[in-house]
């Protein structure tokens, strides 16, 4: 699926948003879109579906969301399914979530670890750089088994490596390095 056109979308709906001062309602309602798909993977193969007539889609859809998400939110959804890019929603939910913290001054980073890092670990790992830096941080946290124990933080171009590998390696070079 084409990325550029999945971030075309998502930038398009943030622009409506911030017209209607609505970007959090509509950011609430991207993520709530996006558990659901999450949640039902049945449901994005039915939307994505060109066997299934835009009318029946349609139907679902209002019966499904009219109540619990905002209009502008159901409409974007119902082009979405039109276009047969409803699989790509994670990818919209995030390009809308970066144009956020774009507007909100948030700074976006990505941890690698080899391990699932608990809310409250992230949350702490949040608060320390938050500090460190005079400015909000949120990270994403991709799992990497490259990395052996530790995790590396890359943010704003710039890598934290709290790795045990690259703390090996280190010693390595420095053990076999000849003058």
């Amino acid at each position: 699926m084409n990325k550029s056109l999945l971030t075309h979308f998502a930038e398009a709906l943030f622009q409506i948003a911030k017209e209607d001062n609505k970007v959090v309602d509509y950011g609430n309602d991207l993520s709530l879109l996006e558990g659901v798909f999450t949640a039902n993977p049945d449901l994005v193969l039915f939307l994505d579906s060109p066997l299934i007539s835009r009318n029946e889609k349609e139907k679902i859809l209002n019966e499904a969301f009219s109540n619990s998400i905002n209009k502008a939110s159901l409409g974007f959804l119902k082009v979405l399914t039109y276009k047969g890019l409803v699989k790509g929603f994670p990818t919209i939910n995030e390009s809308y979530q970066h144009c956020y913290h774009r507007l909100m001054g948030i700074l976006e980073g990505v941890i690698y670890a080899p391990y699932e890092i608990s809310e409250i670990e992230l949350r702490k790992i949040e608060d320390i750089f938050s500090k460190r830096l005079s400015q909000r941080v949120t990270f994403k946290v991709l799992i990497d088994k490259k990395v052996l124990a530790g995790m590396k933080i890359y943010l704003e171009d710039t890598l934290y490596d709290y790795s045990v590998d690259t703390k090996l390696n280190n010693i390595k070079d420095r053990l076999t390095y000849k003058d």
